[in-house]
């Protein structure tokens, strides 16, 4: 099966870092979340954000694969992410050495924030 997403890029910025992400929306999981009104869940964000603050802290110190998340401080989703082809979503991340706060926009809106320790 091909994957939900795909980050397209992941570079410093003046902030931290900024990931570049697109969605598969033929991708099965958005027949049944939800029929009909396709929304990306927000778990697939949290993953997301993993993923990259993991590709992050590789640059300075090992990390084994199956790191997971310690502890969510604070989480709070402001839209839906509604699939589209060619839809370019950002990813802000600032780092504090295992700790990242995200802010997950596109050019029209804000989708979600969060601060999580790995």
């Amino acid at each position: 099966m091909k994957p939900i997403y795909n980050i397209l890029s992941l570079e410093p910025n003046e902030n931290g870092y900024l990931a570049k992400v697109c969605f598969d929306p033929e991708h099965a999981i958005y027949k049944a979340h939800f029929p009909n009104n396709p929304v990306t869940p927000g778990v697939i964000l949290l993953q997301i954000c993993k993923q990259c603050a993991l590709q992050i802290l590789k640059q300075s110190q090992p990390i084994l694969a199956d790191t997971t998340i310690k502890s969510v401080r604070m989480l709070k989703f402001t839209g839906f992410i509604v699939p589209q082809k060619d839809k370019i979503i950002n990813i802000e991340l600032r780092q504090e050495d295992n700790t990242f706060r995200t802010s997950i926009y596109d050019d029209n809106r804000q989708y979600a924030k969060m601060q999580f320790t790995i």
